[in-house]
């Protein structure tokens, strides 16, 4: 029993994110599972065209370095999103990665979407880079680049 819990408390020690999701000062730090369910919120009001939920994922001074070389605010992106500019259908991930910084996360993979572009519908896979960030207890995407796949 004691070696047990011997065992327990120096897991504790060398591993307390696996166990804990605050820091020391009692602020919450980003975990993977945050980072994961971002992704997918932030995809579920894109195809939904709902400017509002999207825009609590973006900070201000939130910048996309779009596929096509366009580099847009979040206003801009937001603009688009509500025209439908291109209409995101649906969006499936693979091949994510997430590196966790304290305070911000930096997640990476490829999303492959079906799009409606004037008036066609195509198919795209991204590789993308996004950038997320704790701020006043929310979680936003500050920057974000993405590249057509070849």
């Amino acid at each position: 029993m004691f070696r047990f819990i011997k065992i327990s408390i120096t897991i504790l020690f060398l591993f307390p994110s696996t166990v804990f999701s605050q820091n020391s000062s009692g602020s919450v730090n980003i975990t993977e599972k945050m980072i994961q369910t971002a992704e997918i919120e932030r995809y579920e009001a894109i195809i939904a065209a709902d400017t509002s939920a999207l825009g609590i994922f973006l900070t201000e001074e939130f910048i996309y370095h779009q596929p096509t070389g366009v580099i847009v605010s979040k206003q801009q992106y937001l603009e688009n999103t509500a025209a439908g500019n291109p209409a995101i259908l649906t969006a499936e991930f693979r091949d994510k990665n997430i590196t966790i910084y304290e305070d911000f996360a930096i997640s990476r993979g490829i999303v492959s979407l079906d799009v409606l572009m004037q008036g066609n519908e195509t198919s795209a896979d991204l590789l993308f880079l996004n950038v997320w960030i704790l701020r006043d207890g929310k979680l936003q995407l500050v920057a974000r680049q993405s590249s057509f796949q070849q």
